[in-house]
């Protein structure tokens, strides 16, 4: 598999800032030759993945810059893939489902450690720290784990980095693994202190807070909605939306996964288009699903008819003309109203 397209040769650092456009010095000076494209051939493993992560190892001999790399999704192909020298359909099938979030196996064990020698919690936040402490990893449906922590990690991220949330400073955040290495290797960063304040806050500090603004924010949602438990599912609370953007038209669904998930469904993004095709000796077969329907009238039954089957990871074997007629075929359509 190589990567196909004219790729400019950079020198390092490239990219990251905006250059002078005047000077000719600036511009582009060569390209990449496509046979010295990435590729990857034969792997001894037996398989090739892609997931948006970096492409290349420290051996290619070119600059690539991109800040945000996939660094999950891949991995976790990788590790599912590794384990299985029989690969079929189904698993490929099920693969795409994958719920389990590598991000937080990683994570969350530190983050519990280093909260775990506090004693202070009240009753709800000590529900957390025990959900969170037999979680599974998973984002399935029902998990009440990926709620507390998919909210303590939206509720970390600007507290971590709310030095960068300033007007006129062309700043963004550390990706999520960058973020987590600072946390585990640097505790004491500065960028942890908060500038506001006398005292000097380190990652101790910003976890427990972030955690108790997670459980608040949980708390409050569970009471607004009448709900007792705090399913992740309900708590994505995620929707199919209309190309129009009407909300109206948005269609609710129940489904596990989220951001760095290969299961990559957050609230308003997923896969729109999973496909599974076997390359067999009598020809291709492939398998087929997506969000939606045949029908772009949201008053159809057609409309949404193969939602559920997407959601539930159900796929439709997809036929193929296998031979070329010689005379052209009439065919007629009666369309009929429902």
């Amino acid at each position: 598999m190589r990567v196909q397209g004219k790729f400019p040769i950079r020198r390092k650092n490239e990219g990251k800032f905006v250059l002078d456009g005047s000077q000719t010095s600036n511009g582009w000076q060569a390209f990449i030759p496509n046979e010295q494209n990435v590729m990857e051939k034969n792997p001894l493993r037996g398989f090739v993945s892609s997931a948006n992560q970096y492409p290349a190892d420290s051996t290619y001999p070119y600059y690539i810059h991109a800040r945000s790399f996939e660094a999950y999704r891949n991995r976790r192909i990788n590790e599912v893939l590794g384990k299985n020298n029989q690969v079929k359909v189904e698993d490929l099938m099920q693969l795409h489902s994958d719920n389990y979030n590598l991000k937080a196996a990683e994570s969350l064990p530190y983050f519990l450690s280093t909260i775990a020698i506090i004693s202070a919690l009240n009753e709800a936040e000590k529900k957390a720290f025990d959900k969170l402490s037999s979680w599974d990893f998973y984002n399935d449906v029902d998990s009440e784990g990926a709620s507390y922590y998919e909210a303590w990690w939206d509720a970390l991220m600007p507290l971590l980095w709310d030095e960068f949330d300033v007007e006129k400073t062309s700043l963004t955040y550390p990706t999520a693994y960058q973020t987590i290495y600072l946390l585990k290797k640097y505790p004491e960063l500065k960028w942890f202190d908060f500038q506001s304040t006398p005292e000097k806050e380190n990652a101790q500090v910003i976890l427990l807070k972030a955690f108790r603004e997670s459980v608040l924010q949980i708390e409050n949602w569970k009471k607004d909605k009448g709900f007792e438990k705090v399913r992740w599912a309900d708590y994505k609370d995620s929707y199919i939306g209309h190309l129009l953007r009407v909300a109206a038209l948005n269609i609710k669904v129940q489904h596990g996964g989220n951001h760095d998930i290969v299961n990559a469904h957050s609230k308003t993004h997923g896969p729109s288009w999973r496909m599974v095709s076997s390359l067999e000796k009598n020809g291709i077969k492939t398998w087929a699903t997506y969000p939606g329907g045949q029908s772009g009238n949201p008053g159809s039954r057609y409309y949404d008819r193969f939602l559920s089957h997407w959601t539930s990871g159900r796929y439709f074997e997809l036929d193929f003309m296998q031979v070329i007629p010689e005379q052209p075929q009439q065919l007629t359509i009666i369309l009929k109203p429902e």
